[in-house]
């Protein structure tokens, strides 16, 4: 899945800030859910290649494509 960096909720530190633009996209993959109140798994755990976690609405992030993602050529 991928989404923007804008939309981190939680998780991003100010030194990752410096290293991609805000409007700049990342992957990773969704390890958990987190409910806000009432709202069951308004946010995905979201971990990235070099194992950091953020978190992120789930209304943010959409899916990577089959034909984009990595060892899926056909």
């Amino acid at each position: 899945m991928h989404f923007r960096i804008s939309d981190v909720f939680l998780g991003r530190s100010e030194e990752q800030a410096g290293d991609s633009p805000v409007d700049s996209e990342a992957e990773g993959r969704i390890v958990g859910f987190s409910d806000s109140g009432s709202n069951p798994r308004a946010y995905a755990v979201v971990e990235l290649d070099g194992g950091q976690r953020w978190i992120i609405p789930v209304e943010k992030i959409s899916p990577v494509s089959p034909e984009a993602a990595p060892g899926t050529e056909r």
